[in-house]
């Protein structure tokens, strides 16, 4: 009970259009503008997922060498979250 821990919850929303249709690829250069550009200093980064996408990860990896997803990956945390309209019974 003596430890104390601190957290800072950020809700940012960002939309992205893109020219083509490169799911994968354009996903994996989205992540890596969170942690780059808009979250550079963040150790963990929650990112919260209203579909279940089980292919997130691979999609790094498909687009960019090993060593660079793994250190994107590192930063990201991935999170399911259902839509309200599904837990309505």
């Amino acid at each position: 009970m003596g430890r104390s821990t601190s957290s800072s919850t950020c809700t940012w929303r960002r939309v992205k259009v893109a020219d083509r249709r490169a799911a994968a690829e354009d996903f994996a250069t989205c992540m890596r503008e969170v942690t780059d550009v808009h979250h550079p200093k963040a150790e963990r980064i929650r990112v919260c997922w209203t579909i279940c996408r089980p292919i997130l990860a691979g999609a790094l990896y498909q687009a960019f060498p090993a060593s660079e997803a793994r250190r994107v990956l590192r930063r990201l945390e991935f999170h399911y979250v259902p839509q309200a309209c599904q837990l309505v019974a």
